[in-house]
């Protein structure tokens, strides 16, 4: 008796993937492959400003493929799994794996200068807060079509100085001073400012976005002042 047997023709897609909006963030090559036997596999590379993140079994990119299916170039070459009690084996057939693109981040500093009044920066008027009293807002929004698309952040900042706001994808944002609640100051050189966020890796200062307020003597609080009120236990 001769018995014939012929090789199963199977289709392996391999798919780029992100989980930002925007960009995918790389390309796979090749993006298909029909193999009867010896799988060839797929290199992803990643597009500027991104990072390949892994290659993984589903869509959401939860679950990744064993480590040794990947080489350090990023290139997938899928195996066969085992699982079950008995060392069932599930072969790599019919199989669609994605490959993950992060964007790369970088800080964001929103810096809020206080210049020379005619007043209470210091709290030296009696009845008037100081500066380091107030609490001025800011809101940080990226730009449509990038991978900072989703970003909205309100962002806080105590008295004159420095904020970071950590790992922003980079790209342009949008950072504006919300006035409504600091109307004991004017804004010079206006409340919106424009901010490129790029790579510091290589040596690049940190995003900057700088707002300068001028006390105008108007008032006592702003909508955000505060301060600490601390209690001794003593009583006269």
């Amino acid at each position: 008796m001769i018995f014939y047997y012929q090789l199963q023709t199977v289709t392996i897609t391999y798919i780029p993937r992100s989980l930002y909006p925007g960009a995918v963030g790389g390309t796979v090559t090749p993006g298909s492959e029909t193999v009867s036997g010896t799988v060839t596999g797929s290199a992803a590379v990643p597009d500027k400003n991104y990072r390949f993140a892994g290659w993984y079994f589903d869509s959401q990119c939860v679950y990744p493929v064993p480590e040794e299916w990947v080489t350090d170039t990023y290139k997938i070459t899928p195996g066969e799994l085992y699982y079950g009690d008995e060392g069932e084996q599930q072969p790599y057939y019919n199989n669609i794996y994605y490959a993950l693109f992060e964007p790369v981040t970088a800080d964001l500093v929103i810096t809020k200068v206080i210049s020379t009044g005619t007043d209470q920066t210091d709290g030296s008027e009696a009845g008037f807060a100081s500066v380091a009293d107030d609490t001025f807002i800011f809101s940080v929004i990226g730009t449509p079509g990038t991978a900072g698309a989703n970003i909205d952040l309100t962002v806080t900042l105590r008295g004159a100085g420095s904020v970071t706001v950590k790992d922003l994808p980079l790209g342009e944002y949008t950072v504006t001073e919300l006035t409504d609640w600091s109307w004991r100051y004017d804004a010079e050189g206006g409340s919106v400012k424009a901010a490129v966020v790029t790579d510091s890796s290589d040596g690049n200062a940190a995003a900057e976005a700088v707002f300068v307020n001028k006390p105008n003597g108007s008032k006592w609080l702003g909508g955000e002042t505060s301060r600490e009120n601390l209690f001794s236990g003593k009583s006269n």
